[in-house]
């Protein structure tokens, strides 16, 4: 999860994660653990984060989805190489 790229799509609405954990209906402190990749998001949050922000599916893959890709990836390229 890119975090920076949704606090840039949260500022862009004027909106804290107070607002946006508000809108989600869990606590700033569960947000702010998602954000930091403490924990995951479930799909209907991030179905609904879309929905609010009215994200594309390109902003929504960039945000998500493009860093577990790409990690997954490099780990097999890893492995190819041993």
């Amino acid at each position: 999860m890119k975090k920076n790229e949704l606090r840039a799509v949260r500022m862009k609405d004027g909106e804290r994660m107070a607002d946006l954990a508000k809108n989600l209906g869990i606590a700033t402190s569960s947000l702010s653990n998602k954000v930091n990749g403490l924990c995951n998001f479930k799909r209907d949050e991030i179905a609904e984060i879309c929905n609010h922000y009215s994200l594309t599916a390109d902003e929504l893959y960039n945000i998500f989805f493009n860093d577990v890709v790409n990690h997954q990836v490099t780990e097999k390229e890893k492995e190819v190489t041993r």
